[in-house]
């Protein structure tokens, strides 16, 4: 479609120097937080989709532990980052205190831009743009964070409990709510977005209202659903959030059967592949496209799967390795499997993924949210150097399942002292560490025959 269409900016490498040291040099002046927001969980170091879901994760674990419902709602923004007014953005570096220098410098960039449209053979005149951010450039998302840093204010001015993260130009809104019913909640929620409309528009911003999703966290009531301007938003069981599907209920059986319906259609293509491809090749195609799909969001979710789901993802894994080493008898065990192709199980990839977060979030503290989080719960013992130890929160009722509270069991699962290492260093002793073919808690009482609960940790 037309509507959908978007400029092509071809940005020369001088340029992109020039757009690196600028920033370097305001990163130098401020920081990330005052330029951006601490909401704002993209184009930042130290931050991801994942840092995004875990933040959200853990404000819905608490509140629905404290007896609260969420009302999480999410803005699709039309075209954001070609509707940045130049004006505006002088407006919001001013608020921050950039110097007037630098901001000279950036109105000249954005300003006085010129462009064509191009249909086969034909070229339309060349005109004036007026406004949007050069998109390919070093500069742009930068400048697009700072003319958005006053989201998370103007929504705690309406609803102070509020919890807000954004990932680029996509929204996320929590409204906690305690001892209010069904009806109020909707109309308060209601409210709310439309305060967030209004601030879109006045910075030139234009949400689809049609788009805006709903999900009320902790609600087991029927089904209902909030006007949204002329619009009518229905309130859903679960909301996709940058990749990863939440259910009201912090449950992720929904998610986890996306994955492994995305997986086992992977899977054919790797048989097709299996006979053309050398096994370096095909390794690394199963790596690339097949387990990098599985992993995404893994901190998030996979510690919270069920016995059956886990083995629902360690059967599908281990018929692609046996496709990979031509075990077409299935003569090889799984362990066998794992130490032939070099290939963790689930749990081995779970336990992997958990450990080099933590570690990244406790030695790179650039998240502020999520840090600050985890030292609320960690404590110092002098006769043990270079660990970090952390409360056990495990009795909460639905917190029990998000990463922050899953800390101290985590931590747990490294048997060296860590904060010192950097991570490169960490990530190398962590994996000789974990052992291929990782266990459950259940299999573990399996096979010692034991009834008591033992703490999982990993085997050198």
């Amino acid at each position: 479609m037309v509507e959908n269409y978007r400029p092509v900016s071809i940005v020369s490498s001088l340029s992109k120097v020039f757009e690196k040291c600028l920033m370097d040099k305001l990163g130098k002046m401020f920081d990330c937080d005052d330029l951006m927001g601490a909401h704002q969980q993209a184009f930042r170091p130290g931050s991801s989709t994942i840092t995004a879901g875990l933040s959200i994760q853990d404000f819905i674990a608490r509140q629905m532990d404290d007896g609260s419902k969420v009302l999480l709602y999410s803005t699709d923004l039309t075209a954001a980052f070609d509707l940045l007014r130049p004006n505006q953005m002088v407006k919001s570096m001013l608020d921050i205190g950039i110097p007037k220098t630098y901001i000279r410098i950036t109105l000249d960039f954005l300003s006085k831009r010129l462009g064509y449209v191009m249909v086969g053979n034909h070229n339309s005149d060349i005109f004036k743009i007026p406004m949007g951010c050069v998109q390919g450039s070093v500069l742009g998302p930068f400048l697009f964070n700072m003319y958005t840093k006053q989201l998370e204010k103007i929504i705690l001015q309406v609803a102070p409990e509020a919890f807000v993260c954004s990932y680029a130009d996509d929204a996320y809104v929590a409204i906690p709510f305690l001892n209010r019913n069904i009806h109020q909640m909707l109309e308060w929620g209601s409210y709310v977005i439309k305060k967030h409309q209004q601030w879109l528009s006045s910075i030139g911003m234009h949400s689809n209202e049609q788009k805006t999703e709903s999900v009320i966290f902790g609600h087991d009531g029927p089904p209902c659903s909030m006007m949204v301007g002329n619009s009518r938003v229905q309130i859903k069981d679960d909301m996709n959030i940058l990749g990863i599907t939440f259910e009201k209920n912090l449950k992720w059986g929904v998610h986890a059967a996306k994955v492994l319906k995305k997986a086992n259609s992977m899977s054919y293509t790797l048989k097709l592949l299996n006979q053309k491809l050398s096994r370096p090749l095909h390794k690394m195609i199963i790596h690339a496209h097949f387990l990098s799909h599985i992993q995404y969001g893994f901190p998030i979710w996979a510690g919270n799967l069920s016995s059956l789901n886990i083995n629902r993802f360690n059967k599908i894994i281990f018929k692609v390795l046996r496709l990979h080493t031509f075990d077409r008898e299935r003569s090889l065990t799984n362990r066998e499997l794992c130490e032939r192709s070099g290939t963790r199980n689930f749990q081995s990839m779970s336990i992997l993924n958990d450990t080099i977060m933590l570690h990244r979030l406790c030695c790179n503290p650039m998240n502020t949210i999520i840090t600050t989080r985890l030292i609320e719960q960690t404590f110092t013992l002098s006769r043990f150097p270079a660990r970090i130890h952390f409360y056990d929160t495990s009795k909460r009722r639905v917190g029990r399942t998000s990463f922050i509270n899953r800390a101290k069991k985590i931590a747990e699962s490294i048997p060296f002292p860590w904060p010192d290492l950097s991570y490169h260093v960490f990530k190398t002793r962590i994996k000789s560490c974990v052992p291929l073919l990782a266990l459950s808690d259940e299999q573990i009482r399996t096979e010692i025959g034991l009834h008591s609960e033992p703490k999982l940790k990993a085997k050198c």
